[in-house]
């Protein structure tokens, strides 16, 4: 296999565009993403600097950043929730909460906690609040 990712490199470094090398890195690595595990993948993502400057490789950094921020103020709205409540949120509430996906609708959420009594207080909080147009 290692042979074989060299061969890549030379024919991926030949190309003149770093741009298209970075975008050949990524389909590579996405696609081996398929079939290996990430330990093994990323012994040769270390080899490939160019990766890192793919705009895919950027973009899938980006997608799972927003996705961190998305589960960290969920989480949030659930741990607050339960010590302002007293319990958790039933399976309707953590619905509602799990399709929003937007960070700033979900702190907006989490700031109306403290105004309400309830989980389904809190829920209709949301269209409640004036639009910022």
């Amino acid at each position: 296999m290692e042979d074989l990712i060299k061969r890549i490199h030379t024919r991926y470094d030949a190309l003149p565009d770093t741009n298209r090398q970075a975008d050949m890195w990524s389909a590579t690595f996405t696609l081996m993403g398929l079939r290996y595990e990430a330990t093994f993948i990323h012994t040769f993502l270390n080899e490939v600097s160019h990766m890192r400057e793919s705009s895919f490789y950027q973009m899938i950094l980006d997608e799972g950043r927003q996705e961190v921020l998305l589960a960290s103020s969920r989480s949030v709205i659930y741990r607050v929730g339960m010590i302002v409540f007293g319990t958790r949120a039933d399976e309707h509430v953590r619905d509602q909460i799990e399709a929003i996906d937007n960070v700033e609708t979900l702190d907006q959420l989490a700031d109306q906690i403290q105004l309400v009594k309830s989980w389904s207080e809190l829920i209709p909080s949301l269209d409640a609040k004036p639009s910022a147009d």
